[in-house]
């Protein structure tokens, strides 16, 4: 649902230009959201503004970052965009957008070194980055985000990343999480725990192979202290 949110977003974004935004950054914006990367990039060389935003404060960085276009991505920081100069209407920042990739890491990496914020107070309504990361099931990217950093027990009332991740069934990301120092037995709002969303989301699966992923997942817990949820705050 969030996904296809964020797309109806975009798409209407491109249409309801800020009255900030110059021509030639809206036909940049348009170039990059059309796949239209030969015409972007030809524009960007020729030094068109690379700040400008639509609608939602949505910048090219951040239509190069969500539609995939890694180059045209790496091509804007080094001709100066801004990393983290402003977030989505939702609270989203460009890392957020990026660490939420399947194959994130080059993203995040590219992001973080040009000042990318990992741990950004400011964002609201949305998970952190870490957050993001645990649920993409990227394990570079997560191991990348803790070396540089992460707030491993920052989630701003979410679902932590340790519970998240167990939700996904990411039983690398949870280990590593457990590794860097998680308490496996952190809460949500709820007092849910990982090893709650280990048994109840194997409990709800169809996929066998999923099933397994989720008992390794309470298996490994368990050994590391988990305790069983009770309906209470532990």
């Amino acid at each position: 649902m969030k996904k296809y949110l964020i797309k109806s977003i975009l798409t209407v974004a491109v249409l309801l230009i800020a009255s900030c935004t110059s021509s030639e950054t809206r036909y940049l914006i348009e170039a990059i959201d059309s796949g239209r990367k030969d015409e972007a990039i030809r524009m960007i060389q020729s030094g068109t503004e690379v700040n400008g935003s639509v609608r939602y404060n949505m910048t090219p960085l951040y239509y190069a970052v969500f539609r995939g276009h890694y180059d045209i991505a790496e091509m804007l920081v080094k001709s100066g965009a801004e990393t983290e100069s402003r977030e989505t209407a939702n609270g989203e920042t460009i890392l957020m957008a990026a660490a939420s990739r399947k194959d994130s890491y080059p993203y995040v990496k590219l992001l973080v070194e040009y000042g990318a914020e990992i741990n950004p107070r400011r964002a609201k309504n949305t998970w952190p980055v870490l957050t993001h990361a645990a649920a993409s099931g990227n394990i570079a990217s997560v191991r990348y985000l803790i070396k540089n950093g992460a707030d491993l027990s920052y989630h701003k009332g979410f679902k932590s990343p340790l519970i998240i991740a167990a939700e996904y069934a990411h039983f690398s990301i949870v280990r590593l999480l457990i590794e860097s120092g998680v308490n496996p037995n952190e809460t949500d709002a709820e007092g849910r725990t990982a090893l709650y969303s280990a048994q109840y989301f194997g409990e709800k699966s169809y996929s066998a192979e999923e099933k397994k992923r989720f008992k390794e997942i309470e298996n490994y817990l368990k050994k590391q202290g988990a305790r069983e949820y009770t309906g209470l705050r532990l």
